[in-house]
């Protein structure tokens, strides 16, 4: 019996996916090794991760940039590479997995420590490393999420690299970096917790794409990006109102947040403006093929019409 085309890309998928996947279970290990590494700082007077180092944020930033300009460059005159799908749906549903595990574990460990949801003052000692490392954890895969950028320009998606999209994964990387560095305590968490769960849902849709199925929340998923943004927004400000966490560390998410808010909904007014005019445009076709469609069946009764009353005279 002949086996149909998706049976067919399942198998395919499956089998190309031992690569991938052992290279995010080796990921997962360093990630581990990372979390003992931390453990002897813990009882650092600036918290365990104040050890981060800034030269990390600085040479992925470096890197990243050239890989866009260069890659992009090259690729110019080349055709898209071919082969990635095994790994872009790893990568994605790593994603899921990790933004899951992020969202659970921030909200077992606030409780575990006895916090509430926001107000907590930043704990840098012993009681908040479980915490802390979720966090950073969350900060980490900032890193990871390069990829995203990769995945487009190997594939020749130039259109998809813009301002936006470089500026956001370079911005994130430092907001991050500054927090893990200065004041991963208290309500460190909230902010990364949001994005997690925009994660889950964005991710996804993406896992869901490659495999051909459609997505209910593919429409909304913009429209709660700016909610997120809205929501640190206002809880930045007021940490920074009422002195819950450290002001020069809010301005910097209130930086952040602003300038997300103006691009996303400058690109999420630009993709309606557009979604808007292919309507448009395919509503105006379909009326001219009706139209057309109308003329062609009344020139086609006119002859018949008149032998008729040809026929009647006669």
């Amino acid at each position: 019996m002949a086996k149909s085309a998706v049976q067919q890309e399942a198998e395919r998928l499956t089998a190309g996916l031992w690569l991938p996947m052992l290279l995010s279970a080796g990921y997962l290990l360093v990630l581990s090794a990372n979390r003992a590494s931390f453990h002897n700082n813990i009882d650092h007077p600036n918290g365990a991760y104040s050890t981060a180092w800034p030269i990390v944020p600085t040479a992925m930033t470096a890197f990243y940039l050239a890989m866009v300009f260069g890659h992009t460059k090259y690729f110019e005159s080349r055709k898209p590479m071919s082969g990635l799908k095994d790994y872009m749906f790893t990568y994605n549903l790593y994603q899921v997995i990790i933004n899951v595990w992020c969202v659970v574990a921030f909200c077992v460990e606030v409780r575990r420590a006895g916090m509430s949801v926001i107000g907590n003052k930043v704990d840098l000692g012993p009681n908040s490393f479980r915490l802390g490392f979720v966090t950073w954890v969350h900060y980490n895969n900032k890193y990871v999420e390069l990829l995203d950028t990769l995945w487009m320009v190997l594939r020749k998606k130039s259109s998809q690299v813009s301002f936006l999209h470089v500026y956001h994964h370079c911005l994130l990387i430092w907001a991050w970096f500054i927090v893990i560095k200065f004041g991963n305590g208290g309500d460190a968490y909230f902010g990364g917790m949001l994005n997690s769960l925009i994660h889950v849902m964005m991710y996804s849709y993406y896992t869901m794409a490659l495999l051909g199925w459609s997505c209910p929340w593919k429409r909304y998923l913009t429209q709660a990006q700016l909610v997120q943004f809205c929501i640190c927004l206002t809880h930045s400000t007021w940490a920074a109102v009422t002195g819950v966490y450290p002001w020069k560390i809010c301005l910097v998410e209130m930086w952040v947040m602003i300038s997300m808010l103006v691009l996303f909904t400058r690109f999420y007014n630009q993709s309606y403006a557009k979604e808007k005019s292919a309507k448009d445009a395919a509503a105006l076709l379909q009326a001219k093929a009706a139209t057309a469609k109308a003329q062609q069946t009344s020139g086609n009764f006119a002859p018949s019409l008149r032998r008729i009353a040809k026929h009647e005279k006669g």
